[in-house]
């Protein structure tokens, strides 16, 4: 899998982001801010080579450094940008009106319902309410990539 980098050079405004989406080893944005506080003049440069969900590259962008941030896995980069370059309100509105039109038009089957027949303590269909399992497995039929990204923004 090719690396994906990152580069962010903007201050955004202080929102609260890094909880966007939880995710294993994350830095505490307080770790975070005090490195970058201590190690990092102020105009500097910092390089996350792990880069994570962007922990390091967020806060770096809020105290007005450029950042570049780096992680190999597509889901830890898409939360990491979705932190430093969120989409305005009217973006998303668009975006969420175009997913409702693509949902709408998908017609499911019995092999996309067996796609949720997994878990470990239970299956996934288990965890949602029937019509939520039938939009999640629509989104997913429409785009895999479309669906992480709804996940991100906007949670489950």
């Amino acid at each position: 899998m090719k690396a994906i980098i990152k580069v962010f050079t903007v201050g955004i405004p202080m929102l609260n982001l890094h909880s966007l989406c939880s995710y294993q080893g994350k830095l505490k944005p307080a770790i975070a801010h005090w490195l970058i506080r201590e190690f990092v003049p102020e105009g500097g440069h910092v390089l996350d080579p792990l880069g994570g969900v962007g922990t390091v590259a967020f806060e770096a962008a809020l105290m007005g450094r450029v950042s570049v941030s780096n992680d190999k896995s597509p889901l830890a980069s898409t939360i990491a940008t979705a932190k430093v370059n969120p989409p305005s309100l009217i973006e998303a509105k668009i975006a969420l009106q175009e997913i409702e039109y693509h949902i709408a038009s998908v017609r499911l089957n019995s092999q996309d319902y067996a796609a949720a027949k997994f878990g470990l303590n239970a299956t996934v269909a288990d965890y949602y309410h029937p019509k939520t399992l039938e939009e999640i497995l629509k989104a997913w039929r429409i785009d895999r990539e479309l669906l992480l990204f709804l996940i991100i923004m906007f949670g489950t």
